[in-house]
């Protein structure tokens, strides 16, 4: 592709990304206080996008079928239909079951192919800006939704919404998500960015004052969630940026600084937010009493015992553990073939989802490259983006839960971006 035909095809990409991503953050807001009944109207606007660019993309001949991504995704593409050929004949389901399925395990995965294809870093970083910009509007309004009473309009949620509470009188914010769960994971979208910014402003074209204000807004927005999973993903993404840290050589003066930013961060969280603080501490307290995390963790990647003892080799059905069943089912489907997503990834497709969490728990190897990428190249994006790319395919409900299905496929395609270089140079040596 010559370099006006990659500007247009980047361009037109680039668009339909920020598009999407959008309609993701603000579909929950549109429910919770405009049209109670839009989810189904906005996930079909997002597939049609996805539809669409995925025919654009044919058209223009974007995909390389002769390299390794292509061939892959055209094999599980055909071990997916195949598996659902052999659930139709097998299994008494309904076809609109298969095709939420094939839709949840396949069709997004070509729109990261294709962020793939036509991407750079000039792209990742505009990007990157726009993603920022929305943690002005979406912090802010998950800070007043914890000082504000549970029964306050901007906490209320969609019709068949319950309000979570940290404690009793405080609620764990949603800001323009319908559920607690869609802003966690907006907030582990975003803590790779926030972190890189941390390392320096420059690099996505921010002013310092922005920058300081940005990451600031994000810690306190961390603090106030209430969200258990929100504050221990931001702390486990510390390790990345202290190794980062410990890679990278930095001015003295520069670290300084940046230490005495972060106490004075902490005494803001302190004397601005004790009930945060406080409730928050009581849940994690209460929370501890009643779990094995040990446990828990080996059965969110892994599965829980009772899924590995009625283990079947075709499974249940793919696609009749997502949220969308729920839907269409009523209140059957979704918890009920298990609570962690290795759960219901296996009870759906037996075999075949023994072998998609194993596709996940591969994901390290990218990790890993990511750190050489760091070592060689001094950029931590990569490093940092994947590090939180292994831990929230891993654990996180990337075919269950529609807002977390819809940030993994977008971060997937920022992840295979930031590695392309060391796939180009490695074809490069074949050759």
């Amino acid at each position: 592709m010559n370099n006006l035909i990659n500007y247009q095809y980047s361009n037109f990409i680039q668009n339909r990304f920020l598009i999407i991503f959008y309609l993701v953050i603000f579909e929950g807001a549109i429910r919770k206080w405009i049209f109670h009944s839009s989810g189904i109207y906005i996930l079909l606007i997002k597939d049609i996008l996805i539809l669409t660019t995925i025919h654009y993309a044919f058209k223009n001949k974007i995909f390389n079928f002769n390299k390794n991504f292509e061939k892959f995704l055209l094999l599980w593409t055909f071990l997916v239909l195949l598996w659902i050929f052999f659930q139709l004949v097998f299994k008494n389901n309904a076809l609109i079951f298969y095709l939420v399925g094939f839709r949840n395990w396949v069709l997004y995965m070509w729109f990261s192919l294709i962020c793939y294809r036509v991407f750079d870093y000039k792209n990742i970083y505009f990007l990157s800006k726009y993603i920022i910009f929305s943690l002005i509007i979406l912090a802010p309004l998950s800070i007043i939704q914890h000082f504000l009473p549970v029964d306050h309009f901007l906490n209320s949620l969609p019709k068949e919404g319950y309000i979570f509470q940290v404690v009793p009188g405080i609620v764990r914010t949603t800001s323009t998500f319908s559920h607690v769960y869609g802003y966690t994971q907006y907030i582990m979208f975003i803590c790779p960015l926030i972190y890189v910014l941390m390392f320096n402003h420059k690099i996505f074209n921010l002013s310092k004052k922005l920058s300081i204000f940005v990451i600031f807004l994000f810690f306190i927005a961390v603090a106030t969630s209430g969200s258990r999973g929100t504050i221990l993903f931001t702390i486990l993404m510390l390790l990345p940026f202290i190794l980062s840290r410990l890679t990278i050589k930095f001015v003295k003066d520069e670290i300084f600084f940046k230490i005495i930013g972060s106490v004075v961060l902490i005494l803001v969280l302190y004397y601005f937010f004790p009930v945060a603080l406080e409730a928050t501490s009581q849940r994690f307290e209460q929370a501890g009493e009643q779990e094995d995390m040990f446990n828990r963790l080996k059965s969110t990647i892994f599965g829980s015992k009772e899924t590995w003892e009625n283990i079947s080799v075709l499974g249940n059905g793919i696609g009749l553990g997502s949220n969308i069943a729920r839907s269409i089912l009523g209140n059957f489907g979704y918890f009920a073939f298990g609570e962690f997503e290795s759960d219901r990834v296996i009870n759906e497709g037996g075999i075949l989802g023994l072998l998609f969490n194993f596709i996940k728990i591969f994901s390290f190897y990218f990790v890993i490259l990511s750190f050489k990428h760091l070592r060689k190249e001094k950029n931590q994006l990569a490093f940092f983006y994947w590090s939180y790319l292994f831990i929230h395919l891993n654990t996180s409900q990337i075919t269950g839960q529609v807002t977390s299905h819809a940030f993994t496929y977008l971060a997937l395609g920022f992840g295979m971006v930031l590695i392309k270089d060391y796939f180009n140079t490695k074809e490069k040596n074949y050759k």
